[in-house]
């Protein structure tokens, strides 16, 4: 198997565990808890791979579908018995950041030389599942809060990073492994030292 397969399994795992997280807080049951987390997990890649105009990845290797559902299950029987570790669903969500926007980026770099399009296509892929878990649960997505700390710019950065090293002749697990863990530095780095971007305000006088 490719190292891209693994990176697929990676963040499909971590995105269906953030989502059956903020399934056990809604006190969802296992059929909610199993839709959320496959929105989560499968989102972002699928909308990416509707835009190329290619078969979704999910459709070429349901196996992925299984990684997802096994995720989630995992996640339910855990939190049964045990307490998620402190801001769980945040560094959960880091991680399937870091993992599907590389993975966005890499995919995206296979079908255009436009660097702004492999930009908005590896966001489009990090983001957007998380967005469909918090639009379902009825929360403003964490890439829109103004009181959340660096999120797609954490993204963004990871995907400068994967853009650059491209450039030289550098094999590509460093270079998906430098770009991956650069996302989940600077995203855990920001919450921990609650950095952010500041909030546009209107001047109602």
């Amino acid at each position: 198997m490719m190292i891209i397969d693994y990176i697929y399994f990676a963040a499909v795992f971590v995105c269906a565990v953030s989502g059956a997280i903020v399934a056990a807080r809604m006190h969802l049951d296992w059929v909610g808890a199993t839709a959320l987390s496959l929105a989560t997990s499968l989102g972002g890649g699928t909308f990416r791979d509707l835009i190329l105009d290619r078969t979704v990845f999910w459709i070429t290797e349901p196996i992925n579908i299984w990684v997802s559902i096994f995720a989630t299950g995992f996640t339910i029987i855990y939190l049964k018995y045990f307490k998620p570790p402190h801001k769980s669903l945040r560094l959960f969500d880091a991680i399937g950041l870091a993992f599907f926007t590389i993975l966005g980026a890499e995919i995206a770099s296979d079908y255009h030389d436009s660097t702004i399009i492999i930009v908005l296509l590896a966001l489009f892929t990090g983001v957007l599942g998380g967005v469909i878990r918090d639009v379902l649960s009825n929360e403003v997505p964490f890439i829109f809060r103004p009181t959340e700390t660096l999120y797609s710019v954490s993204a963004l950065v990871g995907v400068v990073v994967f853009l650059v090293l491209n450039k030289f002749q550098i094999p590509s697990l460093i270079i998906n492994s430098m770009a991956i863990s650069s996302i989940i530095v600077i995203r855990m780095a920001s919450i921990y030292f609650n950095l952010r971007l500041p909030a546009i305000r209107i001047n109602d006088e």
